[in-house]
């Protein structure tokens, strides 16, 4: 998943994190994995007192982002926080491997980026 984020900012395309965390974990994840510093944007849950599926979280990305409907594409590891996104018009894809994550993003045929070679 590191290698596909990279690809897609390679081509421009915008990434933020949609995260319900707190500030001690979120220093771990800063000081152990580097690429965390590679996305445009974050919204993590204890800055806006509030934890995915609530709208209220969602609403800040999109206005993070400048983006809504179907111009997002939320990944997830839980469906209950799909749910919200899909609501919203959002493309969602329920992650739970990065090979059936790509397949689905072939499949959904959003871009050259997740083409078969």
């Amino acid at each position: 998943m590191i290698e596909i984020h990279r690809q897609m900012r390679a081509q421009g395309t915008p990434t933020f994190i949609l995260s319900n965390t707190n500030d001690i974990a979120i220093g771990h994840i800063r000081r152990r994995f580097p690429f965390f510093a590679n996305f445009d944007g974050y919204v993590f849950s204890y800055e806006h007192g509030c934890l995915k599926p609530d709208p209220k979280l969602y609403e800040v990305l999109e206005g993070l982002a400048r983006a809504k409907g179907p111009e997002i594409l939320f990944l997830d590891d839980k469906e209950e926080n799909l749910v919200t996104g899909a609501a919203r018009g959002w493309h969602v894809i329920h992650h739970q491997s990065t090979e059936a994550t790509l397949v689905t993003l072939r499949r959904m045929n959003l871009g050259s980026l997740f083409s078969p070679e």
